[in-house]
């Protein structure tokens, strides 16, 4: 469940001083993509920087200007990406205070459709010094702003990050009061997600959404973001099983009761699992076990594919799991979690060892299982290895080998 953050005091056309550095005025465009209006940011003393001007609205224009102290002028206006709630404003602003517009040109519109997913489309926004790929750093007096590349929501999205207040203003890729809109053409579930990645690795301590009030508890809340999306793509597989061949998902049934399987593939290729729906319950076969953690080992398992499976039935929020070796899960969905947790700590541990130098799988493991009997080690290789396989997949690890295996060298990707 994502911690939505809504409450938020303002008054359209009033300038409000949110944090030490950063000033906020909130344009009267309120509607069902823009919450209760644009938040335009004014960053810095003296020299400032205007982020997000927002729509071409002309009472909003004369708010942000009339925002200004005495003999304060604007030296950058910075837009996150093109939609009319955000760029609009930027050519008359810059007409009124001769400050150059940064940010990223859009490469591909959107197609036209009947069905409305944004505040529009503005087809002219064209800066005039370019942000694509971020890293530029902008500053002024007392202020530090470096452009983050988060493509997503749309392919030109572009955060801005204060590095004197450890703050994000994340325009439309995180906000607190709703999900985003990632709608193709433009919009990129994949880079979205990646991007969500490299927004939460930062460590910021506040992001400023272009809409709505501050999100404050950063991590929690982009995690919740992620789980959602993840929840989400899991139930669209979820509805994909069910029109899947009988032997995948047509309902078994008898006198008083049901059973429907579907494909979990992970521990191995072929693996299914089968629900009992009225009582809710799951026949989870090796997919998930209460006595001890699965093996996946290449080639017939696959850890992409476990660990997608994993979601598949967290996100069906069975009452009960039944494997096929010991006692039964009772608690599912907090057990479920702790099993993609070990995964995913697993999986960090193996890149610390690839940071530290270790190249080789053999070498990894009398470390990474010195706990275990050895006996077990060759096994663990194994799991390793599915572990190896996945990050090869993503693209976070390197192999010269065209089919990486136990005795394959490994190498991280530079990001």
């Amino acid at each position: 469940m994502i911690p939505y953050v809504r409450e938020i005091k303002f008054e359209y056309g009033v300038c409000d001083q949110v944090s030490p550095l950063i000033r906020r005025v909130v344009a009267n465009n309120p509607g069902p993509f823009t919450y209760l209006g644009t938040g335009t940011y004014i960053v810095g003393r003296g020299e400032v920087a205007v982020i997000d001007p927002g729509p071409d609205l002309d009472a909003h224009l004369e708010a942000i200007l009339a925002a200004l102290e005495p003999g304060e002028t604007v030296s950058h206006i910075l837009v996150t990406h093109h939609h009319s709630d955000h760029s609009p404003l930027a050519e008359p602003l810059k007409a009124r205070t001769g400050a150059p517009i940064y940010g990223c040109a859009v490469g591909q519109q959107a197609a036209a459709s009947t069905v409305i997913t944004e505040a529009g489309h503005d087809l002219d926004f064209t800066p005039d010094i370019d942000l694509c790929g971020g890293g530029m750093v902008l500053s002024g007096p007392g202020w530090t702003l470096e452009a983050i590349a988060t493509p997503g929501h749309t392919s030109n999205h572009i955060c801005f990050a204060l590095k004197e207040e450890n703050a994000l203003f994340s325009g439309d890729h995180i906000m607190g009061w709703s999900t985003t809109v990632v709608s193709p053409p433009d919009g990129d579930m994949t880079a979205y997600m990646e991007s969500l990645d490299l927004v939460k690795a930062r460590g910021f301590d506040v992001l400023w959404p272009t809409h709505g009030p501050p999100v404050t508890e950063v991590t929690p809340f982009i995690e919740a973001y992620i789980a959602h999306r993840r929840a989400r793509e899991a139930q669209v597989v979820a509805q994909l099983v069910e029109g899947r061949t009988p032997a995948e998902g047509e309902r078994i049934t008898g006198p008083g009761w049901t059973l429907r399987a579907f494909a979990t593939p992970g521990h191995t290729a072929n693996h299914l699992c089968f629900v009992l729906e009225e009582e809710n319950a799951l026949f989870s076969g090796d997919h998930i076990m209460g006595w001890s953690t699965t093996v996946v080992s290449p080639p017939d398992g696959d850890m992409t594919a476990y660990l997608e499976s994993l979601d598949l039935v967290k996100a069906r929020g069975f009452e009960i799991l039944w494997p096929t070796h010991g006692p039964p899960v009772t608690e599912v969905t907090p057990f479920i979690e702790a099993y993609i947790a070990h995964r995913r700590a697993r999986e960090a541990q193996v890149v610390a060892q690839l940071a530290e130098g270790r190249r080789r799988i053999k070498d990894m493991i009398p470390i990474l299982y010195k706990d275990v009997d050895s006996r077990l080690h060759p096994a663990a290789a194994r799991s390793v290895l599915g572990h190896m396989i996945d990050l090869v997949k993503r693209g976070k690890v390197s192999s010269p080998d065209a089919t990486p295996g136990l005795d394959s060298d490994y190498s991280l990707v530079s990001p």
